[in-house]
């Protein structure tokens, strides 16, 4: 998963209300990550379950990124 698609997604679970970034969010700098990986800070974003658990956010809510991304 590259970085743009890690944020793209952050940004899609970000648009369900209630939801927060706890932490990260950012690309990293200055590394050496070739460009086909994502390339992120460590990220958490926060949904309430009562969001998670409707029928029009469940599959972007569980969709998995195979990164540091919670």
């Amino acid at each position: 998963v590259t970085t743009e698609r890690m944020l793209a997604h952050m940004k899609r679970l970000l648009e369900i209300p209630g939801s927060k970034l706890l932490f990260g969010g950012q690309p990293l700098e200055n590394h050496t990550i070739p460009e086909i990986y994502g390339a992120i800070k460590p990220t958490a974003v926060f949904v309430p379950l009562s969001e998670m658990l409707k029928k029009d956010h469940f599959e972007i809510v569980t969709t998995e990124i195979f990164g540091p991304f919670q």
